[in-house]
């Protein structure tokens, strides 16, 4: 048995790929994959808020404000006192974007 979410992304990626032979075991082994690769918002936030803690554990050894936004903290506490230091994305912005230059670079078959 097929799950019914499953089946109506399975019939839809039918539905875009005309063009090309695709049998519906196909689209439903796709399907699943995109379901099962999918992250809800709550894991985005709880992921962003221990990549935010472990910046600034390792990287500001705990002296700069980060208060944990996630839904597993209890966040009644931090309604009205929230802290969190901008030092702690713009690390995270720049490793970022130093990765993705990297990448880019190694792509492009450029020398560093």
């Amino acid at each position: 048995m097929i799950d019914p979410k499953v089946h109506r992304l399975a019939l839809e990626i039918l539905r875009q790929h005309t063009s090309t032979f695709m049998t519906m075991l196909e689209a439903v082994k796709i399907a699943r994959q995109l379901i099962r690769d999918q992250v809800t918002k709550e894991e985005v936030l709880s992921r962003f808020c221990k990549l935010s803690d472990q910046v600034m554990t390792e990287v500001f050894k705990c002296n700069i404000p980060a208060d944990c936004f996630c839904s597993t903290c209890d966040t009644e506490a931090l309604i009205f006192n929230f802290q969190f230091s901008e030092q702690i994305i713009r690390f995270i912005e720049t490793a970022v974007g130093d990765r993705i230059r990297e990448i880019k670079r190694t792509n492009s078959g450029e020398q560093p």
